[in-house]
């Protein structure tokens, strides 16, 4: 058995692990690591003193640092304060809920994580759909699949968005100039798609409910305020830090370390609500990728994908993102995107593809993917476990009739507009 269909049954073996879900992902990328190390040595595909340099620990820095930021400004009520913000701005009749809750999922899928944004959102939207007596699954479901859409918005609003971005080179910037409009095109296709089919708001009474209290939201207004100035400071950082010369791990990072030190939030707390089960992932998937890499098997993969497409760069980026989609459809999009990046690399080494469209097309297809199944992305399981708490057990077939149908209409959306950045960047 030659060495690349050892290194593919094992990667495919890793893989089912995690679809199966018979252990934490973590977990699975760990046994990864462990045996792509022992046949890597014995089969003289990678050096002992080369495994821990497929990790991208700038990678790690960053993503550590955004969740401290996040845990923080949670504490702070930050998230909440402005959600209550919106509501009292937006009104909360059923009609203008199909405009609050979109608005509400997109803002905090910019800053937070899916699961994050999907917890706080779903949260206060069975809260909110209860005062006003109507049905909250189809909100949930319409927030499930804008959720994967927000998290395409800025670098710091997915995984996939650090993982392409930091290798990519991209900046804050230009996650502004060419992700956040599509993202803003589907999600205005999403809601008025679905908003009659799916919400039904024309045949329902319009009810209005009392304002709330931001600030009950609020535990200490000087926390909320020192989080408040900070983040938008890292912010900004951000946007910038590519003209100063430092790096977005060490802008993130810097953020988290000021938000400890000046808000005196508890740190082992902190610490405590961190994913690190995704850290420690990240940890074992590179170090697996990296040895199935040095095995040839990506590279016999890029070149099966470009004589696919007959060597045609637009046709090349396009079938990237339907190919990335399609997985995350099958796969959570953390390991698809951690898999097609030296794909990717490989087919911009040999055929001087420009990389750029290369990347945004990975970007955009784990994003819209996500919304293929119910159990596609972690938002609508997330979505799924607060209805099941409620009482409500019909979301995974509702979900079914809508999700792939929305699914296919924004990848139809996004090859254009995909097509569109070739053209304009290609």
């Amino acid at each position: 058995m030659s060495v690349e269909a050892i290194f593919a049954l094992l990667f495919t073996f890793i893989v089912l692990l995690i679809f199966l879900e018979l252990f934490h992902r973590a977990v699975a990328a760990l046994i990864g690591a462990f045996l792509a190390t022992y046949f890597g040595l014995v089969y003289h595909v990678i050096t002992y003193e080369e495994i821990f340099t497929f990790i991208d620990f700038k990678l790690l820095i960053f993503v550590i640092g955004v969740y401290i930021i996040v845990e923080v400004l949670d504490r702070a009520g930050v998230f909440h304060f402005i959600a209550l913000i919106l509501i009292n701005l937006v009104g909360a009749s059923p009609r203008r809920l199909t405009i609050l809750f979109p608005l509400m999922t997109i803002l905090f899928s910019a800053f937070l994580s899916n699961i994050a944004a999907m917890v706080i959102v779903a949260t206060l939207t069975v809260a909110i759909t209860k005062r006003v007596k109507v049905d909250p699954l189809p909100y949930l479901i319409l927030e499930s699949i804008i959720a994967n859409i927000g998290g395409m918005a800025l670098i710091i609003s997915s995984i996939p968005n650090m993982l392409v971005g930091l290798k990519a080179g991209f900046t804050f910037l230009d996650f502004l100039v060419f992700s956040f409009p599509l993202m803003t095109i589907l999600t205005v296709i999403t809601v008025l798609a679905f908003r009659r089919t799916l919400l039904k708001v024309d045949a329902v009474e319009e009810r209005g409910i009392e304002k709330f209290d931001p600030w009950s939201a609020v535990k200490d207004r000087r926390v909320f305020t020192r989080s408040l100035f900070i983040f938008v400071l890292t912010l900004v950082l951000l946007v910038f830090c590519d003209r100063i010369g430092v790096g977005m791990e060490a802008v993130a990072s810097g953020g988290a370390v000021a938000l400890l030190a000046l808000t005196g939030i508890d740190l082992e707390d902190v610490l405590r609500h961190i994913d690190w089960g995704t850290i420690f992932f990240f940890g074992g998937f590179f170090i697996l990728v990296g040895s199935v890499e040095r095995s040839g098997l990506l590279s016999l993969l890029a070149h099966k994908l470009l004589a696919f497409s007959q060597g045609n760069p637009a046709l090349f980026t396009l079938l990237i993102l339907w190919f990335s989609a399609f997985l995350s459809g099958v796969v959570d999009n953390i390991p698809v995107t951690l898999t097609l990046i030296p794909i990717i690399q490989t087919a911009i080494v040999e055929t001087g593809f420009k990389a750029a469209p290369l990347w945004w097309s990975l970007i955009f297809g784990v994003a819209v993917g996500g919304n293929l199944t119910p159990l596609s992305s972690p938002t609508g399981i997330a979505a799924m476990g607060i209805l099941d708490k409620e009482g409500y057990t019909d979301y995974f077939h509702q979900f079914l009739k809508v999700g792939f149908l929305a699914s296919m209409l924004l990848l139809a959306v996004a090859t254009i507009y995909t097509y569109l950045l070739f053209l304009i960047l290609g």
